[in-house]
């Protein structure tokens, strides 16, 4: 599940789909049903950021970027919590050996 929050920043359509698309490659590289927040501003004219948490099990992950670039921004924010998912399932997998 996600939840999508914009602050000074309008959330199209075609923004609301873009971070759909983001959520659910985030929720596929994830075992179990998991809770996606994103919190998008402007925090300038040309100035983005990208806040994700995702509620894990029992653990929280986040990723934050600012950009100028919105797309970059997301991007930059999606990748931070896909390395900390690998971190996760990592160790999750040494302490079973």
């Amino acid at each position: 599940m996600e939840i999508v929050s914009g602050e000074d920043f309008e959330v199209t359509e075609a923004i609301h789909t873009e971070v759909h698309e983001r959520a659910e490659q985030i929720q596929k590289h994830l075992k179990n049903e998991a809770l996606i927040r994103f919190h998008l501003s402007q925090t300038a004219p040309s100035q983005f950021q990208v806040k994700i948490e995702v509620k894990y099990s029992d653990k929280f992950v986040v990723g934050h970027a600012e950009e100028r670039d919105f797309h970059k921004s997301l991007n930059e924010a999606k990748a931070k919590v896909m390395r900390q998912i690998d971190d996760l399932h990592g160790r999750a997998k040494a302490n079973r050996h």
